[in-house]
């Protein structure tokens, strides 16, 4: 007999930052872009890695709202409720664990080794271990992060947008999967104005398209629809 899967809720909610340094950044980014050559054959590689910048910047300004949100959930929720955050850079990890260490916080991402990574897991997932996982991309596949013996996780963050909603998926996965005995909440933080903001839109309203795309590759039709017409052509 298959078992169903609990209910799953995405919640977005804004997230309020200052903005005048990724304005800034935003600035010489679409304007290096503007100077490169759509007909170049690394044209849309080299898009992607000036956007990556405008990545990394909106996900160390949302590392404050997302701590402010982890701590909200944390301190209105009994001990044995915990929480994941999931990010993209490194960086940005590193700061949301030193930023909710009085919970009790343990990271996993890509420098985790194989047998390390099986120890942080269960002290995450059992009675008496951290209240807080923050996970990475590198660190989100074929894992099981719902809580045992009477720990519920069924809570995730997600700090730093993907430009594919299988790896946002993937991400909430660890949590909505067999053996999770409670609903889950996704709770995606998105900047208004940013690239954070069109990578929200990017994801939620082409989810179905992308499903359709084998491979689902980032293409010419990505790039038009995060830096606009009058970049790409």
């Amino acid at each position: 007999v298959l078992k169903e899967l609990p209910a799953l809720q995405r919640i977005r909610g804004p997230g309020i930052v200052d903005l005048l340094d990724y304005k800034k950044a935003e600035k010489e980014v679409m304007a290096a872009i503007h100077r490169l050559d759509p007909e170049h054959r690394g044209y849309f590689l080299a898009v992607i890695d000036k956007l990556t910048f405008l990545r990394r910047v909106i996900g160390e300004l949302k590392i404050a709202p997302a701590i402010e949100l982890a701590e909200d959930l944390l301190d209105q929720t009994a001990d044995n409720v915990k929480i994941v955050l999931f990010c993209h850079h490194r960086l940005v990890a590193k700061a949301l664990a030193q930023g909710l260490l009085k919970y009790g916080v343990t990271l996993l991402t890509g420098e985790i080794t194989q047998k390390k990574r099986g120890e942080v897991i269960s002290s995450y997932q059992n009675p008496g271990g951290p209240r807080v996982m923050v996970m990475t991309t590198a660190g989100s596949e074929g894992i099981n992060l719902f809580g045992l013996a009477g720990v519920d996780s069924s809570r995730i963050i997600m700090v730093e947008r993907q430009y594919h909603f299988a790896k946002e998926e993937q991400a909430e996965g660890r949590l909505h999967r067999i053996g999770q005995e409670n609903a889950v909440e996704a709770y995606y933080l998105v900047v208004a104005g940013t690239i954070d903001d069109k990578l929200d839109q990017l994801v939620t309203d082409k989810r179905e398209w992308f499903r359709q795309v084998a491979g689902a590759r980032i293409d010419g039709f990505v790039i038009r629809h995060l830096i606009g017409e009058k970049h790409a052509n």
